[in-house]
Formats: C-alpha cells, structure tokens, sequence
C-alpha cells in the first residue's frame, strides 16, 4: 500500500516546529528578579511575580489598587484623607474674575477679588529738573485728575547732596505755598539726598487746581543737583 501524501506532510510539518522550537528563546524563571525589579519601577500596586516551572514561564498579575485615595482636601484644614470636601464642589455659582477662598474651617466660597478702596490709594505728581538747584518758584504747572483729592505729604530728593546747609523746596497751590509754616517743608540737609515735608497746612485739592514747586534755599558748594519733588496725595 503507498504511503499517505498528508501524513507525510502533518510528519514533515512537526519534525520542522521542532527545530524552530529550539531556536525560540524563554523567559525562564532566572528571570523573574530582574522583572521584579521592573515592576518595582513601574510601580505596580499589588503585582505579583510567579514561577511556571511546568512552561518555564514568569507571569506578572497586576491587581491594581486599593485603599483610599491621596489627600485632596482643599478646604484649608488639615485634610480627610480619601475624601474631597463637599465645600469645594457646593461653593456656588461664581462670577467673572471671582477667586475661591478657605475659611480655614472647612468652608470655601466664590468671591470677587477685593477693590481697593480710593481713600488709600496713593497718588503722585512729580516735578523733576536736571543740573544744579536754583532758588525760585519753578512756572510749570501740573493739575491732578478730576476728583477730590487730599495731599498727605511731599517727598523731595536729589542725585546731588547740598553742601554746608539744607536745599529747602516749597509747593504751591493755585500760586500759593501749601505750607504756611514754612518748617513743615521738606528739607534736605547738607549732605543728604532725600526728606519728607510734615503733613501740609493746605492738603484740600480738586481736578480744577493746579501745582507748582518752588526752591526756597539750596546747599553751598555744592548747591544740590537734579532734583524731584513729589506731591502725594489720596481720594478725600
């Protein structure tokens, strides 16, 4: 009886997976340290490495995780651990620009940024010159912004210290010294670059009025050089 073509395949077939099987290398259970140590790297919550002796094969099983989550309290106290404070997520509706803040107690809520109110903010009008100071009402005029306006102070400085006595400097309002006592100006002494005049006797000013600055004394050899003259003033 003649051989049977297809079991002579099926034979051929098998001889040849063989050898190729021999040429296929394994993971074996050598291994399973260096996967160990990759898992370790990738930090697989719950992986476990096992042997199959019976394959000469390594499995990994990742389990996932477990347990709580991170803290991701936000309310501004010490945290709940896997929890999320419910004031976070039931603050409100917020509007345009509104920032979200912590009582420091568990509690937040939306609100709009703080406005600073006018009354503190700080205005200034600046007279400036270059060279040596020069005694004498200075004719520029300077009017603040429309409004209502109270001067608190004036700062006077130079890049040139006077020498042998102060460099002394006036500001007038509508052509008039806002400082009728004249020691409330602000001067400064012979080498020294900068002086705050005292709170002035005239301070009322509106967007209609008008500044100029004056020198009234300057230093000797050197007379003072470069100079500003700052008014500062606040919303009445």
């Amino acid at each position: 009886m003649p051989p049977n073509p297809i079991i002579s395949i099926l034979s051929d077939l098998r001889d040849r997976v063989r050898k190729l099987e021999g040429k296929i290398p394994r993971v074996a259970a050598r291994d399973a340290i260096t996967l160990v140590s990759i898992r370790s790297k990738l930090h697989f919550t719950g992986a476990v490495v096992t042997d199959d002796p019976i394959n000469d094969e390594v499995d990994i099983t990742c389990t996932g995780g477990s347990g709580a989550l991170a803290d991701h309290d936000h309310s501004g106290d010490a945290g709940d651990g896997g929890t999320f404070d419910a004031a976070n997520l039931t603050s409100g509706a917020s509007g345009d620009g509104d920032v979200l803040t912590s009582d420091g107690a568990g509690g937040a809520a939306w609100e709009p940024v703080p406005v600073i109110p006018d009354n503190v903010k700080r205005h200034e009008i600046v007279f400036s010159g270059e060279g040596n100071l020069t005694t004498g009402d200075k004719p520029l005029r300077i009017y603040p912004p429309t409004g209502n306006w109270t001067i608190e102070k004036v700062r006077a400085a130079v890049d040139t210290a006077p020498g042998t006595q102060a460099a002394i400097f006036d500001v007038h309002l509508n052509g008039v010294t806002i400082f009728t006592d004249q020691n409330k100006r602000a001067q400064i002494a012979a080498g020294t670059k900068l002086d705050d005049s005292d709170v002035p006797d005239v301070t009322a000013m509106d967007g209609d009025d008008y500044l100029q600055q004056g020198v009234d004394q300057i230093g000797i050899g050197p007379a003072g050089a470069d100079w500003t003259v700052a008014v500062i003033f606040i919303a009445a």
